[in-house]
């Protein structure tokens, strides 16, 4: 008799993840990533974000070879929370850039 186990997140991610510490901007307020994907970014702020909620993101890459930063604008929705004490962690399915300039 087999058991099987629920799938965990990790195994249901299509793209791999890598860790990173960027700002991310979106309106109402910011926060930092944790890791971010082509296909989903998680990230930590102060606000209150429900599931299922479309969120226009931009994300603040510190590129190293330019004099400012490459700002990365998405359109996402928030698939899931979690409590992290005074912050919330969001996980954030990206779906579009926000425009076709996606990066300026």
């Amino acid at each position: 008799m087999s058991h099987s186990r629920p799938p965990r997140p990790s195994d249901l991610r299509k793209a791999p993840r890598y860790p990173m510490d960027a700002p991310v901007e979106f309106a109402g307020g910011s926060g930092v990533t944790r890791d971010l994907s082509t296909t989903g970014v998680y990230f930590v702020c102060d606000n209150p974000m429900q599931v299922g909620a479309r969120v226009s993101l931009t994300i603040v890459l510190d590129d190293n070879l330019a004099d400012m930063p490459v700002r990365m604008d998405c359109v996402g929705t928030v698939v899931r929370i979690e409590p992290l004490g005074p912050k919330i962690g969001v996980a954030m399915r990206i779906e579009q850039p926000k425009s076709p300039e996606t990066f300026h």
